[in-house]
């Protein structure tokens, strides 16, 4: 066999073998929820170019490896505060992905709100034109209901449920990202 056959046999093997295997990349996050104020921004206002600066650099300051971050751009009235969260058991790629990808879909959810937050099971961002961290009352929230029914001593199953949110607290309060999950598993005749 001369070395020219043995080489277009050899491309002809690597490109089926190629062939046999696929690159996908990681799945984009989910999205749980969303929310966007009433009030709208005029498109191309000193207000949207602010918010294009803070949704643009929110993925960069995921590499500081705590998992959140809250930042400004601007000056009043056109300010706007920016904050990104992520779960604290996802590593620093994992987080930097989430936030570049909600960076992006959160103006899919929510065009010109002046406010919105966006909800992923991997990550939270949110931006609006008033202090996030000074006015509580504007804060959304979700909330995620058991779906069990607990008939058998609900009153020691509460106990049960406040001793392991108060353990989480305690252990969160030391982690430096914040965050700590408790687990405890009983049968109806534990509780």
């Amino acid at each position: 066999m001369s070395s020219i056959q043995f080489f277009m046999i050899l491309v002809c093997l690597l490109s089926l073998s190629s062939s046999l295997f696929t690159f996908t990349s990681a799945a984009d996050p989910t999205c749980v929820s969303h929310f966007c104020s009433e009030k709208d921004f005029s498109r191309n206002s000193t207000y949207q170019s602010n918010l294009n600066l803070i949704l643009s650099s929110l993925p960069r300051y995921t590499k500081s490896g705590y998992g959140f971050y809250r930042t400004t751009e601007g000056l009043d009235p056109n300010k706007v505060y920016g904050l990104f969260q992520c779960r604290g058991d996802v590593n620093t790629t994992t987080c930097q992905d989430c936030v570049a990808f909600a960076s992006k879909d959160v103006t899919q959810h929510c065009p010109t709100q002046n406010e919105a937050l966006v909800w992923y099971d991997l990550c939270y961002l949110r931006y609006s034109n008033v202090s996030i961290i000074y006015f509580p009352d504007r804060n959304p929230s979700i909330k995620y209901y058991n779906q069990f029914n607990v008939t058998v001593e609900p009153n020691r199953f509460q106990k049960l449920v406040l001793s392991l949110l108060k353990e989480a607290t305690t252990q969160a309060v030391n982690d430096p990202k914040k965050f700590a999950t408790r687990k405890e598993n009983r049968t109806t005749s534990q509780i």
